[in-house]
């Protein structure tokens, strides 16, 4: 993972009702793992795809509202 920024990700582990938490997302090793967790989660955020040509794709993935995650997919 390359974090871009100097985010604080220690907020995550204390995470607000409604937002997605690292313990959600620990442990994931593929995309497949992310989203599912993301949709199962009682705030199911809204997961973006941006496809940046016919064979790379962005997912964006919100955890607050100042901090995504964004997953490279070829």
């Amino acid at each position: 993972m390359r974090t871009i920024g100097s985010p604080d990700l220690t907020r995550l582990d204390t995470a607000p009702p409604g937002q997605l938490s690292r313990s959600d997302l620990v442990g994931a090793r593929c995309l497949q793992t992310v989203v599912r967790q993301a949709l199962g989660h009682p705030a199911r955020p809204a997961i973006d795809v941006v496809a940046m040509d016919e064979y790379t794709h962005d997912v964006v993935v919100p955890i607050a509202h100042d901090l995504v995650l964004v997953f490279d997919s070829t």
